[in-house]
């Protein structure tokens, strides 16, 4: 091959992987437009509280927040943290009566107290 033919090969591997290269981009930068385009999905279920029901009732609670949630066979799996003193957390785990309680971790240093909890919906006995 003479020098011509080799700059030619060149050229169009240079062109080749400039392509590609947008191509890869344009294809990446669709895809987390499609991901932040689409809505969450929220699953209604006569048997079990959703999400959102999970959410109010908490959003009622001081110092208790969300930490984690997962949907397994329509069922939400809410893992939720509570800080506060002895009495707080007793008190909050009173008004969680309603649920099951899965999991749960206690932690406790000098001045404050923090409990993790995994909660579900009771299951309903027919």
């Amino acid at each position: 091959m003479n020098k011509r033919n080799k700059g030619i090969i060149t050229i169009i591997f240079i062109i080749v992987a400039l392509f590609q290269s947008m191509v890869i981009f344009y294809i990446k930068s669709n895809e987390k437009l499609i991901k932040s385009t689409l809505p969450l999905k929220v699953t209604y279920s006569k048997n079990h509280k959703t999400l959102e029901d999970f959410n109010k009732k908490l959003q009622t609670l001081d110092n208790c927040y969300i930490v984690g949630a997962k949907e397994v066979d329509d069922k939400w799996y809410i893992k939720i943290n509570i800080q506060g003193n002895k009495d707080i957390l007793l008190e909050k785990l009173s008004y969680l009566s309603e649920y099951d309680i899965n999991d749960y971790k206690f932690e406790h240093n000098k001045d404050k107290s923090s409990l993790t909890i995994e909660l579900s919906d009771k299951d309903l006995e027919v």
